[in-house]
């Protein structure tokens, strides 16, 4: 009598696995298709996940990103920014703030960080991160007042 059992649990966990793999997928697309940058940093702020648009705001494959700091990237000016940031969202709270990324080709680009908190079992784990170019969401704000005129 074990063996239909064992053919229901085995055929539910294939399906289990299906959807998981689903919802996966679902969530690789969201997050690689928006036009501003998103990072998931772990408990010891190192980037577990960056999608193409904040590695192409570096100018590195975002391979290359993986297991390193956003300190790395950051103007050194700017580093009380950062961590300012980072106690917000270990207290649990978001923030905002502006900062200047160093890209590969020497430059720096202005950006708004938007971060929150990623809680897991009630507990903080780490974070995730929005970045925007200050110049598009200036643009953009231009274009508004514009439209509205």
């Amino acid at each position: 009598m074990a063996g239909p059992r064992i053919v229901t649990l085995v055929r539910g966990h294939r399906l289990l696995k299906e959807s998981f793999e689903q919802e996966l997928d679902f969530a690789r697309q969201v997050m690689e298709s928006v036009d501003h940058g998103l990072t998931v940093l772990d408990g010891d702020g190192r980037f577990t996940y960056v999608n193409r648009a904040y590695a192409q705001m570096l100018g590195l494959p975002a391979s290359a990103l993986v297991g390193r700091t956003p300190f790395e990237f950051t103007v050194p000016d700017d580093h009380t920014q950062l961590q300012e940031g980072r106690r917000a969202r270990e207290a649990g709270q978001a923030s905002s703030y502006r900062t200047r990324l160093k890209r590969t080709d020497g430059t720096t680009l202005d950006v708004i960080v938007t971060g929150t908190p990623q809680w897991h079992k009630g507990r903080i784990v780490g974070n995730f991160a929005v970045i925007a170019p200050l110049r598009e969401l200036m643009d953009d704000l231009c274009c508004e007042e514009r439209r509205q005129a």
